[in-house]
């Protein structure tokens, strides 16, 4: 299970995101877009609407921002679970 998240360095929402993955134990990768440009074509490749971080990917698949995370099946796996990933 590989887990992307796309984030800027000043994003409270960005932080709670990593902060909800990490203690729930999962492992993540972080794709900072700090340029404006560069996330200007990010949100254009994610499809219609996404104009905002962070925006969450499960093995390529676009979960959404925050609160798709948690209303994700990623908050309904075992902790234990997650940290064998």
């Amino acid at each position: 299970m590989e887990i992307v998240v796309h984030t800027k360095t000043i994003c409270p929402w960005c932080d709670m995101a990593k902060n909800w993955l990490d203690e729930k134990g999962y492992n993540f990768k972080i794709v900072v877009h700090d340029e404006t440009s560069e996330r200007q074509i990010f949100y254009e490749n994610c499809g219609d609407g996404v104009r905002s971080v962070p925006q969450i990917f499960l093995d390529g698949e676009r979960i959404g921002g925050y609160t798709d995370l948690l209303n994700s099946d990623l908050n309904n796996f075992n902790i234990s679970f997650n940290k064998d990933f």
